[in-house]
């Protein structure tokens, strides 16, 4: 929405003589109230945001996973985590904006406040940003150029933090970028940030000819084009050079791939937001593999369940605890595998 203070010009007839001082006073009095009556006070953010003109916008540049770029709606961040808030400048009228003002509303998230020359990004302004968190829940920014700016892109970068547990919160924008001494333009923008917890992969292997889980079997994670194996990961990580390292698979800070699910023929293993295909990479000689490649979508700390069935090959055979390298049989390879995990609080 554009705002403009218009200027008031009084003409006197050429035939006036030369006023006295009162009357200069009533016409300067007259003056004030009409232009007070057509501008009014400029508008308040908290009370009227409005859908204004669309020349600033929220954006998560680092530390989230949004769903749209530069103007997302939402973005996912994991919980205890930083994330950086930007506020961007999208459009403006020619020939451009002299200086700009934004606050952001927010609710939910801490704040992380720094020095106004930091957190103020824009390039063309003249060496005296200001910020201010003065009042708990707003974020207040402001800068001036020497020259009309047609930059576009981040004007503000702030850095909060999401809490320790889930949550939704929502953070709003209003702002202004100045065009001439008496001419602005008023934006608000809306982004939703969810702080939540790191996605699960979940896998139950299940026989085809008895209720039983079926243990020993690893899977390749595959990407979300299929066109690369990310990462492997065993039950109960007995099956010999698997689990390989992945930055992806992300544990207990460990490196390494870990099947979290102590229960034979489940699997459990956190990963980073994204979408994944799951097949079984490496199953052992007592059944069949499934060939297939079930598609994984493990976004916005959501739980990915996935069931791979076999045909047991030697049904009648029963399943040793100790046989680790699914040749049913407890040989001492199997032992000395057991071993290799004692006293771990999983194998």
């Amino acid at each position: 929405m554009k705002i403009t203070i218009p200027e008031v010009t009084i003409r006197l007839p050429q035939a006036t003589a030369v006023l006295s001082h009162w009357k200069w006073g009533v016409l300067a009095a007259v003056a004030l109230v009409l232009m007070l009556s057509t501008v009014g006070p400029a508008p308040d953010a908290a009370a009227n945001p409005g859908p204004g003109f669309d020349g600033m916008y929220l954006n998560v540049t680092s530390g989230g996973d949004c769903n749209s770029s530069p103007k997302p709606t939402k973005c996912d961040v994991l919980v205890g985590s930083s994330f950086t808030l930007s506020v961007g400048v999208n459009e403006f009228p020619a020939p451009g904006y002299w200086s700009f003002s934004s606050t952001v509303y927010y609710s939910g998230v801490t704040p992380k406040p720094a020095a106004a020359a930091v957190e103020v990004v824009w390039p063309d302004h003249n060496g005296y940003p200001w910020n201010s968190y003065g009042i708990a829940g707003r974020a207040r920014h402001t800068a001036s150029a020497d020259f009309p700016s047609t930059y576009k892109g981040n004007i503000v970068e702030v850095t909060f933090n999401c809490p320790a547990t889930p949550t939704s919160v929502s953070l709003d924008l209003y702002g202004e970028l100045y065009v001439s001494e008496f001419d602005y333009y008023d934006s608000s923008d809306q982004l939703s940030i969810n702080c939540v917890s790191l996605p699960e992969i979940n896998i139950t292997k299940l026989s085809a000819t008895a209720p039983q889980p079926v243990p020993g079997s690893c899977f390749d994670v595959w990407d979300g084009g299929n066109t690369s194996v990310l990462f492997s990961v065993c039950d109960n990580d007995f099956q010999a050079t698997f689990p390989e390292s992945d930055p992806l698979c992300a544990v207990d800070g460990t490196p390494e791939c870990e099947d979290a699910d102590l229960a034979n023929g489940s699997i459990q293993v956190a990963v980073e937001p994204g979408s994944y295909g799951v097949v079984e990479g490496k199953p052992p000689v007592n059944h069949t593999p499934d060939a297939s490649k079930q598609p994984c979508a493990a976004a916005g700390g959501s739980k990915c369940d996935l069931a791979f069935t076999n045909v047991v090959i030697d049904a009648p055979s029963p399943w040793f605890p100790w046989d680790t390298t699914g040749d049913n049989a407890v040989s001492a390879l199997d032992i000395f595998d057991v071993l290799a995990h004692f006293n771990e609080t999983r194998p």
